[in-house]
C-alpha cells in the first residue's frame, strides 16, 4: 500500500493555477468547517481542524485517493507541542496482533512561534513561501 500512496501523489501534476484554485478551495473549506481556525493568522487549532485539512487536500488534490487506499487502516491526527526540529511528521504503526494504523502530527510549537509578532519571517514550505499560518496560495 505505501506504494499506492506514493503512485498517487507522483502521478499528480498540475499547473500553478490549478494548484492555486484548488488551495483557495481548501482555504475556504477549512475556514467554514473548523470550530477553532478562524483566519489565516489563527492562534487556536484542534486535532479535528488536521483532519478537515487532510480531508480537503485528499479531496480537492488526489479525489479522494488517499483516504480510499487507506481503507480499512486507522488515521489519527495529533498536535505536538514537544516536535520542535520538524513541522510535522507521517508514521505508521503496528502492534504484535498485526494491527497497523497511521499518525499525522503537528508541531505547534513551531506553527505557532514561526509566525508570532510583527518581525515573523516568511517561510518556505515544499517550495511555498508563506507569509501566515494558512496560506491560500
Amino acid at each position: 500500500m505505501p506504494g499506492n500512496l506514493l503512485q498517487i501523489v507522483e502521478s499528480t501534476t498540475l499547473d500553478a493555477e490549478n494548484i492555486s484554485g484548488r488551495t483557495a478551495q481548501v482555504h475556504a473549506a477549512v475556514l467554514s468547517k473548523s470550530k477553532y481556525i478562524d483566519g489565516p493568522n489563527f492562534t487556536r487549532i484542534h486535532p479535528a481542524d488536521l483532519e478537515i485539512l487532510f480531508a480537503e487536500y485528499d479531496n480537492n488534490f488526489f479525489q479522494g485517493q488517499i483516504k480510499e487506499t487507506l481503507g480499512t487502516i486507522p488515521l489519527y491526527f495529533r498536535l505536538s507541542r514537544r516536535m520542535t526540529n520538524s513541522g510535522g511528521k507521517t508514521a505508521c504503526y503496528g502492534d504484535r496482533s498485526g494491527r497497523r494504523w497511521y499518525e499525522i502530527g503537528v508541531s505547534t510549537a513551531i506553527l505557532f512561534e514561526c509566525f508570532s509578532g510583527e518581525d515573523h519571517r516568511p517561510i518556505t514550505a515544499s517550495g511555498i513561501t508563506c507569509g501566515e499560518r494558512e496560506q491560500d496560495n
